[in-house]
């Protein structure tokens, strides 16, 4: 009954290794990319958390005002949060915009399946429909209610 679907990517035209070689391998690299900012964010958040806010608690905690080494800490304290948040942000656009081509690649592929089996489909003759054969025929009188 079936005969050949001729899809975009048929293993004339492109390699079945090669296209398995991409489709498994790039999830993989994808996320290893999106570690490398995440990576950078934990690292400046943890740097914050540890090291310098408990520092300048320690440092600070019985001064009433405010002095110049005071606010450069907290500046310092600012820089590595900014640092974290561009980072994050960054690793953020990286996921939606890799989430957003997976979608666009899913649908497309979905569509282009769905409208190479219309297609054959439209080519085949329908089968009969037999509602009633020999041994599953039954009269009123066998019926069972």
């Amino acid at each position: 009954m079936p005969q050949q679907l001729a899809g975009a990517l048929t293993s004339n035209k492109m390699p079945a290794l090669v296209l398995n070689v991409v489709c498994f391998g790039f999830p993989p690299l994808a996320f290893a990319a999106l570690m490398v900012p995440t990576a950078i964010s934990d690292y400046h958040w943890q740097r914050v958390v540890v090291k310098e806010w408990p520092a300048f608690q320690h440092r600070y905690h019985n001064q009433t005002e405010l002095s110049r080494e005071m606010l450069v800490d907290a500046q310092k304290i600012w820089n590595h949060l900014l640092q974290m948040s561009l980072m994050l942000s960054a690793g953020c656009m990286m996921w939606v915009i890799l989430c957003g081509g997976l979608t666009f690649l899913h649908v497309w592929v979905v569509w282009r399946t769905i409208s190479s089996l219309r297609r054959f489909l439209a080519t085949q003759r329908p089968m009969p429909r037999r509602l009633f054969s020999g041994t599953l025929a039954r009269t009123d009188s066998q019926a069972v209610y």
